[in-house]
């Protein structure tokens, strides 16, 4: 039985541990830089602007990956790098364990493995298993629940715009000739 141990820094997988040998990963802030297995050289790693993995030099013979637009990489292997699509980390059946391991996410089926927590009448959407909503050319899923959490920002700050809004609105009203006069002022026009 193979057990490994993942290490976390935040929301990105720094170590991987297991019986025989560790693996360490290197980022600039979110984006994949290199790879140290054990005692094996340094892996160096090329990204895109998505952060996915698109090249890999261990000596001198690199290699050149690509990406169906969920995700999915027939030349891609773990033995290449442990990260791919979007910088993730890829686990040995060819999964992405988004969201520090909480919910997987198959590139082959082009969906999550299981049902967002948040869905279907929450945050999470109708459809429980979509990977950033059927978008994954103009959306990241870090965390498997990003998208239902960017939607629920964007209402919050429509609903703190039109209350502003109500408010200022509110105190010009007050202001005007004929409206509603303040006390102090009340008392000052009846003398």
């Amino acid at each position: 039985m193979i057990i490994h141990q993942n290490f976390y820094q935040g929301s990105h997988l720094r170590t991987i541990k297991s019986r025989d040998q560790a693996t360490s990963l290197f980022r600039h802030q979110d984006i994949p830089l290199a790879e140290k297995r054990g005692t094996n050289p340094v892996n160096l790693l090329g990204t895109g602007l998505s952060r996915s993995v698109l090249n890999s030099l261990k000596t001198s013979s690199p290699r050149w990956f690509s990406y169906t637009p969920y995700g999915y990489s027939p030349d891609a292997t773990r033995e290449d790098s442990s990260l791919g699509f979007n910088g993730e980390y890829r686990d040995i059946l060819g999964l992405y364990p988004l969201g520090n391991g909480q919910r997987n996410h198959n590139s082959r089926l082009m969906r999550f493995q299981s049902p967002d927590d948040e869905s279907p009448f929450d945050r999470g959407g109708l459809n429980a298993y979509a990977y950033c909503a059927g978008d994954p050319i103009n959306r990241r899923d870090p965390t498997g629940h990003f998208f239902g959490l960017l939607i629920a920002i964007i209402v919050l700050v429509i609903i703190g715009l039109a209350v502003g809004i109500g408010l200022l609105l509110n105190h010009l009203v007050k202001k005007k000739p004929g409206g509603y006069l303040p006390r102090s002022e009340r008392s000052r026009i009846r003398r």
